[in-house]
This record gives structure tokens, sequence and C-alpha cells, in this order.
């Protein structure tokens, strides 16, 4: 829960006035629930790299993207992926 009087981390002139309520949940537990829930997955991709810089910790790439760096291997910041329920056969 987040309830204090700082900023949005998104956006610095946005004070937020309720409390947030996040959870962390592991990829593999993602999946898994979609899978469960009877979804056939069609794709799941990483991604290395944010539009906005919303962890301290990170720098500005060339191409404009903001990203962890002094790792030898690009760590996946978000994921997207898409998943459609299965046709019912007959």
């Amino acid at each position: 829960m987040w309830d204090d009087d700082g900023p949005d981390y998104m956006d610095s002139t946005y004070i937020p006035q309720s409390p947030s309520y996040e959870w962390q949940w592991a990829v593999s537990d993602i999946i898994n629930a979609v899978i469960g829930a009877g979804l056939e997955l069609e794709f799941f991709h990483e991604f290395e790299a944010l539009s906005d810089p919303v962890f301290p910790d990170m720098s500005q790439r060339p191409d404009g993207m903001f990203a962890f760096g002094g790792s030898p291997v690009a760590l996946p910041i978000v994921f997207s992926l898409r998943a459609r329920r299965k046709e019912l056969c007959e």
C-alpha cells in the first residue's frame, strides 16, 4: 500500500489523493493463471526499456528509451501478452 503525500512516480506534478494498492507477481504465476483459466497464450514479449524513467537508476539510451545500465545482459522491465479463449470443439 502506498499512502504517502509524495508525487506519483510517473508524474511529479500529481499528488495522489487516495492510497494505491499494488502486488508483485512472478511472471510464471501470471502465465500459469492465464493457462489455468482455459485461455490460449498467443504471444509473450519482454521489453528491457521504457519511454519514461520510472526508476531512479534508469539511464536514457541513444534511442531515447530508458533502461538499467551496467548489466552484462538486458534485464526485462515490462512484458506484454495476448491470450484468447480457446474455441470449443464439438
